[in-house]
């Protein structure tokens, strides 16, 4: 039997797993629009759990607690920070937020809450929650790979999404773009 330090990392794990699964079967009560693409989301999902997988696997196989536990209180940290900046990004788009690129007939431009400095602050999020996993599991060489795999997918949805955007709101959308920063917020 494993002791607490070798398992506490892999129920916290388990337990942004379990939230993550709530969050993509809740419903929300989103205004239905013109869906744009489909299929990026499901990539996106399948990456995003692939990569946080791929580090607990590395963990199991180390078979031994973390050789840096303050390294795995600041992943369980950032992992709670991960949802809590993805609710507040939900509550910000409120009856605009999809899991599809979506554009409504009554689309509004989001520029409240986590919108007001970043554009894809749900997408910062499931980048954080693959750093996260990393730091808590120390997986390093599996988080690096899961990071690019998720990065990747996110450069190609993101793509699809801002354009979307900008063929819906034209300059608004320019002018949004030149204040507010893709992932990060601007200086």
């Amino acid at each position: 039997m494993k002791d607490i330090r070798f398992l506490w990392p892999i129920l916290t794990t388990a337990t942004m797993l379990g939230a993550r699964i709530w969050e993509l079967r809740h419903r929300f009560d989103a205004e239905p629009g013109k869906i744009i693409e489909t299929a990026s989301f499901k990539r996106l999902v399948a990456v995003g759990t692939g990569s946080v997988l791929l580090c607990v696997a590395q963990y199991l196989l180390r078979d031994s607690p973390p050789p840096l536990p303050w390294v795995s209180a600041a992943g369980a940290l950032l992992g709670v920070f991960t949802f809590v900046l993805r609710g507040l990004s939900r509550k910000a788009l409120n009856r605009m937020w999809s899991v599809h690129v979506e554009i409504r007939e009554n689309h509004t431009l989001v520029q409240t809450g986590p919108y007001m400095r970043i554009r894809h602050p749900i997408y910062l999020g499931t980048l954080l929650e693959v750093a996260a996993a990393t730091l808590l599991l120390n997986a390093w060489s599996a988080g690096v790979v899961g990071l690019v795999a998720t990065a990747f997918v996110l450069r190609q949805r993101i793509r699809i999404e801002e354009r979307a955007m900008e063929d819906k709101f034209g300059e608004a959308w320019r002018n949004y773009r030149l204040r507010a920063g893709l992932l990060w917020p601007r200086p």
